[in-house]
C-alpha cells in the first residue's frame, strides 16, 4: 500500500486500512448480518500496492422458512470478493462467489496480476477461486473440484499446488487446472 497506510484489518463488518498507531485511514463496510463472532473474512494487498483484495459476507437472504421446510424468499447469494483501491477503499470491482465461507485466505499469483482465494465452508466444501482485476471489472473463475485447498503457486506462475483431504496433493496448470497428482508413499 502506498502512502500512510501501515496495515489492514478485516473482519465480517469491514476492511480497514490503518496507520502504525492504529488510526483508521479508510474503511469499507460489508454486510455483517449473522450473530456469529468468528471472523470469516480475508484480505490482502496486491503486489503492486494499488489494490486490496477482500472477501466479505454478501447481502443477507430475505424471506422465511415455511412449515413444510421450504424457503420462501431470496436465498443467500454468497460472499463477495472485492477489489478496493488501496489509497481510498473505493470499490473498484466486486463479484459474488456463491459460497458461504467459514474462512478464507488470499494467495497472490507469481505474475502479480492474478490473486488466488482459498475458501472453506466447513462440512459444505472447500473452494479455490482465481481472480484478475480488469478495466471493466473482476474476472473470476473457480477450480473445477469443490473440495480443494489452495496451498502455493510455483515461482514461474505456470502451476499451483492444492490439497484435497484426506491425503491428496496435486499440481495444476495455470490458468486452467490440468491435474497432476503427486505420488502417494
Amino acid at each position: 500500500m502506498r502512502g500512510k497506510a501501515h496495515g489492514l484489518d478485516a473482519n465480517d463488518e469491514a476492511v480497514r486500512a490503518v496507520t502504525a498507531t492504529g488510526a483508521v485511514l479508510w474503511e469499507h463496510r460489508g454486510h455483517r448480518w449473522h450473530p456469529r463472532k468468528e471472523n470469516r473474512s480475508s484480505c490482502r494487498v496486491s503486489d503492486d500496492g494499488r489494490h486490496v483484495w477482500a472477501m466479505l459476507p454478501g447481502p443477507p437472504s430475505s424471506g422465511v422458512w415455511r412449515d413444510d421446510g421450504e424457503f420462501d424468499g431470496t436465498p443467500y447469494q454468497g460472499d463477495e470478493w472485492l477489489g478496493l483501491a488501496a489509497d481510498s477503499g473505493r470499490v473498484v470491482a466486486r463479484e459474488t462467489l456463491g459460497c458461504a465461507a467459514v474462512g478464507g485466505q488470499h494467495l497472490p499469483h507469481a505474475d502479480g496480476r492474478h490473486m488466488g482465494l482459498a475458501v472453506g465452508e466447513g462440512q459444505d466444501g472447500l473452494h479455490v477461486y482465481w481472480g484478475r482485476l480488469e478495466e471493466d471489472g473482476l474476472r473470476v473463475w473457480k477450480h473445477e473440484d469443490d473440495y480443494r485447498i489452495l496451498l502455493d503457486v510455483h515461482p514461474t506462475g505456470l502451476s499451483y499446488l492444492s490439497y484435497a483431504p484426506p491425503d491428496e496433493i496435486a499440481w495444476h496448470s495455470f490458468p486452467r487446472a490440468h491435474h497432476a497428482q503427486a505420488p502417494r508413499r
